[in-house]
């Protein structure tokens, strides 16, 4: 490990005392700090950003050990230690005058460790009334050491997980990590773009938080099911950005599992597709449309036939596949000569539209009047 005055290191010391004062705001009446563990096994203090300068002093170079408060005992363990009576847990006994004149009367740390498993330090809170750790708060305990040892420790781990990493953080969509209890311990760029959240506000967290008011309760349901029995997810989900902005997400959530199969964590790929969702909107209204009381037919450029409607089938007699690739001089009478037809286009290229009167004939040589509209399409 590197030591702590190394420019890795330093140079992510504010994030680091961010994530303290961000616990501190979360657990009220505590103080956030951080130990890293130097070359000899000694802990040194690495962020403490509201803790009192004299204890800051006394704190740093602590050494582990059955009696060197939670901090000392969570490494000695390589377990998290949460002291609700830091003047009577005999595990505080050779920090007792410390918690007497700081009035720390309650201590709760957690090991910050590399991906090996091994202890690099300690990530803790410390109260200044006697309690013990709620569930939300043994979470945010663990979430925090986390992210800490992710932004601390990338240099310990080897290249296979920094190129998988670096490749979360280019790709365009978003990527959530949870648990196994479906609470939140990583999301890339992406991700935190399309939801408007920051990484800080969702650690922790039940991604039903991107839920609101219009989201389909089958959906939910549906989701909630797939993931309690350990099954893949697939499908889209009204979701809220943080801004409370509705927006159409689709989900892909596969369970990860350990070599007993156990599920340990939750991926999820996430995608905006609301673009898309409007767009398939509006043209299951134009197919709508399309299929009036009226006969459409739709050509291309070189006035192909390329679509027409019901309507038009039962006025004409003529399907789509009969007409398709063909001209509309099919339906051509004889009642109007060359001219008449020029005219029309010249107009049609002109203005964009014509409308008027005009006789033609159905499949079965019947000649019929009908109003015509035409109206040019431009790209």
């Amino acid at each position: 490990m590197q030591d702590q005055s190394g420019t890795a290191l330093d140079g992510a010391r504010d994030l680091v005392e961010s994530l303290c004062l961000l616990a501190e705001r979360l657990t009220e009446g505590a103080l956030a700090s951080v130990m890293l563990l130097d070359g000899e096994g000694v802990l040194r203090l690495f962020a403490a950003p509201s803790v009192p300068e004299a204890a800051r002093e006394r704190l740093d170079g602590l050494r582990p050990g059955p009696e060197s408060g939670s901090c000392g005992n969570a490494v000695l363990r390589n377990d998290s230690v949460f002291v609700s009576q830091t003047l009577r847990d005999p595990r505080w006994a050779g920090l007792r005058d410390l918690a007497e004149e700081f009035t720390l009367l309650a201590c709760w740390s957690t090991p910050i460790r590399n991906s090996y498993g091994n202890v690099l330090g300690t990530f803790a809170l410390s109260s200044f009334t006697e309690r013990a750790p709620n569930r939300e708060q043994v979470r945010l305990l663990e979430s925090i050491a986390a992210v800490i040892a992710d932004v601390l420790f990338q240099e310990e781990r080897d290249g296979r997980d920094r190129c998988f990493a670096a490749a979360l953080r280019a790709i365009d969509e978003g990527v959530v990590l949870t648990d196994a209890e479906q609470r939140v311990v990583y999301a890339n760029p992406a991700f935190l773009r399309l939801s408007g959240y920051e990484l800080a506000d969702i650690l922790g967290k039940n991604c039903r938080f991107l839920q609101g008011p219009d989201t389909d309760p089958a959906t939910r349901q549906s989701l909630h099911d797939a993931l309690a029995q350990g099954r893949v997810f697939h499908g889209d989900i009204l979701n809220y950005r943080r801004d409370g902005t509705p927006f159409w997400n689709a989900l892909n959530i596969s369970p990860v599992r350990d070599a007993q199969g156990h599920i340990t964590h939750f991926v999820s790929v996430q995608r905006d597709v609301t673009l898309s969702r409007r767009t398939e909107q509006e043209l299951r209204l134009s197919a709508q449309a399309f299929e009036t009381q009226e006969g459409i037919l739709i050509t291309d450029a070189q006035r192909r036939i390329v679509k027409v409607n019901q309507a038009f089938t039962r006025v004409t007699g003529y399907t789509l596949e009969e007409v398709r690739g063909l001209t509309p001089a099919i339906l051509q009478s004889g009642n109007q000569d060359a001219d008449f037809y020029e005219a029309m286009w010249r107009e049609i290229e002109r203005e964009g539209a014509w409308q008027g009167e005009i006789w033609n004939r159905r499949k079965n040589g019947e000649v019929y009047p009908e109003f015509l509209s035409i109206t040019a399409v431009q790209d």
